[in-house]
């Protein structure tokens, strides 16, 4: 079994013969994972989706103090997403307020409505692609080297079918490259992705990818409460819930309410009912059988 030696390293791991490439799957891991841990799960991924599934290994700075190192990567993901949501946000207030004036005056004018004005896109087709790629790219790859591999993964395969597998910090990473896409390419651009969260402290995922992210999580899990989407003692109650996460299965760990680490392991998130809606989606019958070892 080929094990990646390298951070942002993408390896195949076909475990049925012969290999269906799409859709196009990928495994992005989390914190502290070991090369053949990452291994050992893109393949057990492959035997339950019945396809090849693309590894990304988002290598650990190693146990110990190593830890310390890997949260700093963490914080840089989070800040950065969370800024990337204040980004597209000013966008649709500003393409608002603009709109807004311009058809009131074409109003005031006779004139009918004209097409609506997207600030972001009219910067973007003023750049060249190869420029916002290569940008973009290299921006990212300063603090994240799996994310800069996986965006390159998913605008080379743009046109086809992705299912992005994450877990844990795999989903800063994930959200992460989807907003360099969105920024090179425009929101439409994830029409054709997908993502199923486990466990995820992601504080925002960009609108582009809206109803087809589905989040599995245990709600006395430290790290999902990362992600205030997940303060359902507040999003339930707020705006009639429309801010709450979008939940593929979403419950508690054990018997007790106090939050800890006991329901972020990927097994446990895996033991949701994530095997079974995944392989309804790919058009597979139920898993005959026990789950394949994670």
């Amino acid at each position: 079994m080929n094990q990646p030696n390298t951070d942002g390293q993408v390896l195949q791991y076909a475990a049925v013969s012969p290999p269906v490439t799409l859709p196009r799957i990928y495994y992005v891991n989390g914190i502290q994972t070991e090369a053949q841990t990452h291994a050992q799960t893109a393949t057990s991924l492959s035997i339950l989706t019945e396809r090849v599934v693309f590894g990304v290994y988002n290598q650990s700075a190693g146990k110990g103090a190593g830890i310390l190192v890997d949260l700093l990567q963490c914080g840089a993901d989070w800040t950065d997403i969370f800024l990337s949501k204040l980004a597209e946000l000013g966008n649709l207030g500003i393409n608002h307020v603009i709109n807004g004036v311009r058809d009131y005056v074409r109003g005031k004018l006779g004139q009918p409505p004209a097409d609506p004005v997207n600030v972001a896109e009219s910067i973007r087709k003023r750049i060249p692609e190869r420029h916002r790629v290569a940008f973009i790219e290299g921006c990212v790859a300063t603090y994240n080297k799996a994310t800069a591999a996986l965006f390159r993964e998913l605008r080379t395969n743009v046109g086809h079918k992705q299912i992005i597998i994450a877990h844990s910090q795999g989903n800063l990473i994930t959200a992460d490259a989807l907003w360099s896409i969105v920024i090179a390419y425009g929101e439409e651009s994830l029409s054709n992705m997908q993502v199923y969260s486990l466990a995820s402290p992601t504080p925002a995922w960009p609108l582009g990818i809206r109803y087809r992210r589905k989040v599995y999580g245990h709600t006395n899990d430290l790290v999902t409460l990362c992600d205030p989407h997940n303060w359902t003692w507040i999003t339930s109650r707020l705006a009639d819930g429309m801010f709450g996460r979008t939940a593929g299965d979403w419950r508690r760990h054990g018997n007790g309410w106090i939050p800890g680490l006991g329901g972020h392991d990927l097994g446990r998130n895996i033991a949701l009912n994530f095997a079974t809606t995944i392989r309804r989606d790919l058009g597979l019958p139920p898993l005959n059988g026990a789950l394949p070892k994670f």
